[in-house]
């Protein structure tokens, strides 16, 4: 080939390769974004490791009932005395006296129970300062306003609860840190976190036996790992913490109401708000086909035989126990409308100075027809509880019962 025709061929090669190469770097990108870098995770060992650190659900035959001697009441309480098991057939299996109208026939048969408590403790979840980033000991301090509809406001940041409540844990590598050892490493991977700089992990995507619904945030510069609990701290659509307007984290509750979700997938207003709605916790299973959401009955010993606490079941907790409320229950029940400012004004709320008798209205939710409002509550319960009380007003059916399980 001359010369002259290599020198002519010259541009049109050059635009070939030019347009080849151009090719070759789209198609590469396009491979890129399919296939981004690997994700940093955690190595299995400290996976597994962590995993084994976390509450696996034993195997149980949830809650039971075993008729007692002698089995009847008097004919003013006019219920029946079972022990109840709960956790059966586990380690964590725990009885206690209780009366039922009758024993539970199938799963679907929704029962009367009442149970005197010895220790009420208090349950904040669903309120929206329940768990703060910025305050992992809810040793916060606000100040307190009241508006003008005679609701409480709170400038500053002052949780009502410990990170541990939400099972939110820190771990260096595969140690989990215990308080005075991880507030130094929270406040280094929050921001991380809350920039979305570090990516969410399902641990059971890596464990396959670990325990349902942790995820978690891996800081592969520091070996930090923060870990949540999906079932109290929510997720994003996104996967990343839910947080309400204030900052404080989303704490939901098993008993929802319709609420539209944000544009981020969290709905904050469709949990129940400890601090104003008066609820229980029961054991996370049926519970004598009791449901989240059927009515409550409450009264505590020595106090006036009106001061009734009318409220719901609004959370589930641990299979083993029973004695948990929101802070609207305790506070009514002990007469209580102080300003509650954190931790350690929610722990004054615990009740054991005095039993307390829960009566639990099984199959009542369809009543409520999922409007969980306090005038709602308090207006159905009446309704029912007068029902139950023979067509009175009055609670000496259910004081009756009290001194059957040996109440004064």
């Amino acid at each position: 080939m001359s010369s002259a025709r290599r020198s002519r061929d010259m541009p049109k090669l050059a635009r070939f390769i030019g347009l080849l190469l151009g090719a070759l770097l789209v198609t590469l990108g396009t491979a890129s974004a399919q296939n981004p870098p690997a994700q940093d995770v955690p190595s299995a060992d400290v996976l597994r490791t962590i995993a084994a650190k976390l509450p696996h659900r034993p195997q149980t035959r949830g809650t039971t009932f075993q008729a007692a001697l002698p089995a009847a009441t008097g004919p003013q309480c006019g219920l029946q005395h079972f022990a109840m098991t709960m956790a059966t057939g586990s380690s964590a299996a725990r009885s206690m006296p209780v009366l039922l109208d009758r024993k539970p026939a199938d799963d679907n048969d929704p029962i009367t129970l009442l149970a005197v408590l010895r220790r009420v403790t208090v349950d904040a979840d669903g309120s929206p300062r329940t768990y703060s980033p910025d305050d992992p000991h809810g040793a916060g301090t606000c100040t307190a306003e009241t508006e003008p509809d005679g609701k409480m406001s709170y400038r500053g940041v002052c949780a009502l609860d410990d990170f541990a409540s939400a099972r939110l844990l820190v771990f260096q590598g595969a140690k989990k840190l215990g308080k005075g050892e991880f507030e130094a490493p929270w406040k280094s991977i929050w921001p991380l976190i809350r920039d979305k700089a570090l990516k969410p992990i399902d641990l059971k995507q890596y464990v396959a036996d670990a325990p349902d619904g942790y995820y978690l945030f891996y800081s592969k510069a520091s070996n930090l790992i923060a870990l949540f609990k999906r079932e109290i701290i929510p997720q994003t659509s996104d996967h990343y913490p839910c947080r309400n307007a204030g900052g404080y984290f989303v704490a939901a509750t098993t008993l929802q109401q319709n609420a539209a979700a944000l544009s981020n997938g969290c709905a904050p207003s469709r949990y129940m708000d400890a601090e104003t709605v008066p609820f229980v916790v029961l054991p996370d299973d049926a519970f004598g086909n009791a449901r989240a959401g059927d009515l409550v009955i409450g009264h505590m010993a020595g106090t006036p035989a009106d001061r009734i606490v009318y409220g719901v079941v609004g959370d589930t907790g641990p299979i083993a126990q029973f004695g948990e409320a929101s802070v609207a229950f305790n506070r009514a029940l002990l007469g209580k409308s102080n300003p509650i400012m954190n931790d350690h004004d929610v722990d004054a709320l615990d009740i054991s100075s005095a039993p307390v008798t829960i009566l639990v209205l099984g199959g009542t939710k369809a009543l409520l027809n999922g409007d969980y409002s306090v005038a709602n509550i308090e207006t159905l319960g009446r309704q029912e509880f007068a029902r139950w009380n023979g067509g009175s007003a009055g609670a000496s059916r259910l004081l009756a019962c009290a001194r059957e399980l040996g109440t004064k």
